[in-house]
């Protein structure tokens, strides 16, 4: 049986863009961008987060040349009150609680709060990880070009990191530890990374955005199932399609420019689709009850408000 008891999805600030750039479908006026993360509980290894969101610290390293062309490009807005880190708190939830961060990847938006939680260890795949190794020793340009503020890492980054080798994702036979064939409930997602080895929380390679995105599917008691996939899309029409498009819907082309791989970008929307389809259609009944949750999805955060489990505010 599955030992998480809790999950809470929250949002620590938020952005502006044209909705039209997050999906192609959308309007040509500017929105309010959630940027969400996720809290969710193990009965025995604590509580563990998946991203962190923005925090002041965003407004520090990119008040200079040339990390505030982030900032020009991407108007962030975070009060202190909506850091993880506080709003935790006000759970009563210290920072010294959270024992796990799982990081879909390393841009700003999604890590900016890891070195509030010192003793948490931080979980990423092994390509996301050797890239930001070497975005560490590049120039700054090339760090911002790919949406890096090094300084958000903390300084013990190396000793805290659990790199999950997901170049076994990729064998016939995997052989790593807790590196797994899954089961027909995760389909087309054949090959997990099982945290903490008892089937709550699974860990599926999402590539494309980054080089070694990553997604991860949380199940409750209840057979309540959440899979948490980052940036593998940015709302939730691009995988589930429309009345009017019954396929799904990438954000604008323009937004390849910031992709580190376009096609496989493409392909894990598809992947995502085909898992949304069975199970709406119960091709897949044993996988329950299935929230499939873009970070940044704006229906998804009006959709969590209205049913009050979301508390945080844009």
């Amino acid at each position: 049986m599955s030992k998480i008891d809790e999950v809470h999805l929250l949002c620590a600030g938020y952005c502006t863009h044209p909705e039209c750039i997050i999906i192609s479908t959308g309007k040509c006026q500017k929105i309010k961008i959630p940027n969400m993360f996720a809290l969710l509980r193990h009965s025995e290894r604590g509580y563990i987060l998946f991203d962190t969101g923005y925090t002041g610290r965003f407004y520090e390293e990119t008040r200079s040349f040339p990390y505030n062309v982030y900032a020009f490009v991407t108007p962030v807005y975070v009060d202190n009150h909506q850091t993880a880190v506080v709003q935790l708190r006000d759970m009563g939830i210290l920072a010294h609680q959270i024992t796990h961060i799982i990081v879909s990847h390393f841009h700003a938006d999604h890590v900016s709060g890891l070195r509030d939680f010192p003793m948490a260890k931080i979980v990423c795949l092994k390509t996301e990880y050797d890239a930001v190794m070497k975005l560490r020793s590049s120039s700054s340009f090339t760090a911002v070009r790919h949406a890096f503020l090094p300084n958000l890492l903390p300084s013990d980054f190396e000793q805290r990191v659990i790199v999950v080798d997901d170049n076994l994702f990729n064998s016939p036979n995997p052989t790593g530890q807790y590196v797994q064939h899954l089961n027909s409930k995760y389909k087309p997602f054949d090959i997990g990374y099982d945290l903490f080895e008892d089937g709550s929380i699974i860990i599926v390679s999402l590539p494309g955005h980054t080089p070694g995105h990553l997604g991860c599917f949380a199940t409750k008691p209840t057979g309540e199932k959440f899979f948490f996939i980052g940036d593998a899309c940015w709302h939730s029409d691009s995988f589930r399609g429309t009345v009017k498009v019954d396929d799904i819907i990438p954000p604008n082309s323009l937004t390849a420019l910031i992709h580190y791989h376009w096609d496989s970008y493409i392909s894990t929307i598809k992947a995502i689709r085909q898992l949304y389809i069975d199970q709406l259609e119960g091709r897949m009944p044993e996988i329950g009850s299935l929230q499939i949750i873009p970070s940044h999805c704006p229906e998804l955060f009006k959709k969590y408000k209205l049913k009050n489990t979301l508390k945080s505010k844009l």
